[in-house]
């Protein structure tokens, strides 16, 4: 999906971002052909659920996901991260913040599976990280969560960086699901994959 900086497309209309990088130089050096494809996030997973793909990223561990794939090493490290107006004064950590505050994520994303398995009151479920952040700005939400790269990326194009703190959560890092059925053609992929990204972090 295009999520700055992760991935998105140039004017010209390449695909680029942080893990694009680090995923392209990996392969480049390893001389495995690829072809990398931007898709919208729930479709990106069903491709490779369905055996269309041959893997998908940028991706946290989720056990759904390990159903069908393999994730390989890290290719960007973050975390988790809670956000709100610097106005705001309920307390994250409590009963009535999870029973209460309207919450949000991005659409398909593991950061919205995990409110939802969580118990959270989610009230915002958009497909782009730029309008989570403007929900929250709004008003129309107490307090947005996932990435600290993805939505620190969307509240500085939005200038709003300035008016938000950050809680953060957990640390998740990201790498790239590869489909079990492609892993079992290729049985020494993913250990020369994972070696050849610790490099180009």
């Amino acid at each position: 999906d295009v999520r700055p900086p992760f991935h998105f497309l140039t004017k010209s209309g390449e695909v680029d971002g942080v893990s694009v990088g680090v995923v392209k130089r990996a392969l480049d050096k390893m001389n495995w052909p690829y072809e990398i494809k931007i898709s919208s996030w729930n479709r990106a997973q069903s491709e490779v659920k369905k055996g269309n793909a041959d893997g998908f990223f940028s991706a946290s561990k989720n056990t759904d996901r390990d159903h069908y794939a393999t994730l390989s090493g890290i290719v960007v490290d973050q975390y988790w991260s809670w956000y709100v107006l610097k106005s705001y004064d309920l307390e994250i950590n409590s009963v009535d913040f999870k029973q209460n505050a309207k919450v949000g994520s991005w659409y398909g994303s593991n950061s919205l599976k995990w409110l939802l398995d969580s118990g959270f009151n989610v009230k915002g479920t958009p497909v782009t990280t730029n309008n989570l952040t403007l929900m929250l700005n709004a008003g129309h939400l107490d307090a947005i969560f996932g990435s600290n790269i993805a939505i620190e990326a969307s509240l500085k194009k939005v200038n709003l960086l300035d008016h938000i703190k950050e809680i953060k959560a957990q640390n998740k890092s990201m790498g790239v699901y590869f489909s079990k059925t492609y892993l079992a053609k290729h049985p020494l992929f993913l250990a020369r994959f994972n070696q050849m990204i610790k490099e180009f972090q």
